[in-house]
């Protein structure tokens, strides 16, 4: 994803000429990961949210631990464009 002043931006280009654009800010939610379960009978693709975010030698960053009781929300944009 392209991050610019907290604002995050990933782009996916789809078949049949229709992108998926997906933003958010990157100060509060480092980034989206894909999740699939390719399994026959079950055929799953997700993007979903991921909090814990990458350094540039690949390992993870540290884990933010989320209490009980306690919640965190994000807000991620989805723009379909042709």
């Amino acid at each position: 994803h392209a991050t610019r002043n907290s604002q995050a931006t990933c782009t996916v280009r789809g078949g049949g000429g229709i992108d998926l654009e997906f933003r958010w800010r990157s100060d509060t939610l480092p980034g989206l990961q894909l999740w699939r379960d390719l399994r026959p009978g079950i055929g799953v693709i997700s993007i979903e949210p991921c909090t814990i975010g990458r350094q540039a030698v690949g390992s993870n960053e540290q884990v933010q631990v989320i209490e009980p009781g306690q919640s965190i929300s994000f807000d991620v944009e989805l723009v379909l464009a042709s």
